[in-house]
């Protein structure tokens, strides 16, 4: 027998290729396991941009709405770090009551809550319905600052009804925060200031 004119693979090259082929295959898994969190971040921060900038859009909305063309719409509540609302959309005696604050009855995801309470108005008889709607989740900061005609703000809250009659400008600041796969945190702050159209 020759031994060494057979072809093959010796038992050392072959642990070598299996050791090689484990590195190979273990930086390969990191790469992927990478390239998930990178993925699972980004979705979680494009959803979370998505959320406070809809909540934001919907508080101005309402906010707008405060003194709008007569339509009874009142400031019936000014805190720093809540507000309420009432109008009359159609003039017929019904109202609705808006409010928003900071949740923080779950301390691990305070949430920005928009409550709206219906009262209808029919004859002599009324009828209320509330309904709660989450605008944001993980909410760290909701402040409301208030403002008259000349830019002075009001700095002694909650406002008195005089007070809140002389309310043109609203600034509001909201923040969230998130925490990613990687263990870190990002937070979000939107800053908005509104002015009430009458």
């Amino acid at each position: 027998m020759h031994w060494k004119d057979e072809k093959g693979y010796s038992l050392l090259e072959a642990l070598t290729t299996l050791v090689f082929s484990g590195f190979l295959m273990l930086s390969l898994s990191d790469f992927l396991v990478f390239q998930s969190n990178f993925w699972i971040s980004q979705n979680l921060i494009a959803a979370t941009q998505q959320q406070v900038g809809n909540a934001m859009k919907i508080l101005t909305n309402d906010i707008q709405a405060i003194g709008f063309n007569n339509s009874g719409a009142d400031l019936t509540l000014a805190r720093s770090s809540s507000f309420a609302f009432k109008f009359d959309r159609d003039g017929n005696g019904s109202s609705d009551t808006i409010t928003y604050n900071r949740d923080t009855s779950m301390k691990e995801n305070p949430k920005l809550i928009r409550e709206r309470q219906t009262t209808t108005v029919v004859g002599k008889k009324s009828t209320q319905v509330s309904s709660e709607q989450t605008l944001a989740e993980h909410v760290t900061l909701l402040t409301f600052r208030y403002f008259d005609h000349q830019g002075t703000e009001f700095t002694d809250l909650p406002l008195n009804g005089s007070d809140r009659a002389q309310v043109k400008l609203i600034k509001v600041e909201l923040s969230t925060q998130i925490i990613l796969p990687s263990g870190l945190k990002k937070e979000f702050l939107l800053e908005s200031s509104i002015r009430l159209r009458n």
